[in-house]
């Protein structure tokens, strides 16, 4: 005799039983990751060998003629040393700002991760999340001081305004990671056409970008899980406030994925 077929609200459950374990098996593999495989600002790159030297004349830093001010005839009719100057500025200015995110987003993520209950799985891995991200702030301060140059990142305005954003999980923490890969998605995207251009960069801002690139898929990846888990277990009027940044979250994921074709 054949079994009787489910009721709609069990096979729910068993869906939800499934999709949460696969989920927490996600979670596992990326905390493993930032185990097995980390690095140290300090102990992995070079700073002190000659090579990663930075020489703000270095002609390695000026900007490729596919950039909108690098291929300008104002930026083409300046001197070498200027020229490597400005793409040593864009730089150092990239990375001032990049370390600003990420210390929103680990307050953040510390506001988050205050609130998890006892045996999550999201804790353990948050934290692993929240050294990188120290990491990359290190390094990136680091290559600032380096160039000797009055890099001040982001403008006043958008820096006090931004101050709200680490409490936004005491809000919604989904809005939170929406946000989070509103910031990492486009950062990422230009790291890796820029690695892949096979254009010759300083070796040091190379060995940055490929140490940031790999751990921030790490950080994509659970950003984006965390988005989908949310939407599949959440029902009701709860639902209905998740749903629209995670909609908003996946078209911005297609239009990333459509760039890089």
């Amino acid at each position: 005799m054949s079994a009787a077929p489910k009721t709609t609200a069990t096979s729910e459950k068993d869906e939800h039983v499934a999709d949460r374990s696969a989920y927490e098996a996600v979670i596992e593999r990326l905390s493993k990751a930032s185990v097995d495989k980390h690095w140290e600002p300090y102990v992995d790159i070079p700073w002190d060998d000659p090579e990663f030297h930075v020489d703000r004349t270095d002609p390695r830093w000026e900007l490729p003629p596919a950039d909108r001010l690098g291929g300008h005839p104002w930026y083409l009719a300046q001197p070498p040393e200027v020229r490597a100057r400005i793409g040593l500025w864009r730089v150092a200015t990239a990375m001032k700002i990049g370390l600003q995110f990420e210390n929103l987003l680990k307050r953040g993520l510390l506001n988050y991760a205050y609130r998890l209950p006892n045996a999550s799985p999201e804790f353990r891995y948050v934290y692993h999340e929240m050294i990188e991200e120290g990491h990359h702030g290190m390094m990136f301060q680091e290559f600032v001081n380096r160039t000797k140059l009055p890099i001040r990142g982001m403008p006043g305005p958008l820096s006090l305004l931004a101050q709200v954003v680490p409490w936004i999980p005491l809000i919604s923490t989904e809005l939170f990671f929406v946000f989070v890969l509103g910031g990492e998605d486009p950062i990422d995207h230009v790291q890796r056409a820029t690695l892949k251009s096979g254009r010759i960069r300083h070796p040091l801002e190379e060995t940055i970008m490929r140490i940031h690139v790999a751990e921030e898929a790490w950080h994509i990846s659970f950003a984006r899980h965390y988005l989908v888990s949310r939407e599949k277990s959440t029902t009701g009027w709860r639902y209905t406030k998740t749903r629209p940044p995670t909609t908003l979250q996946r078209r911005f994921v297609a239009r990333r994925e459509r760039l890089h074709r």
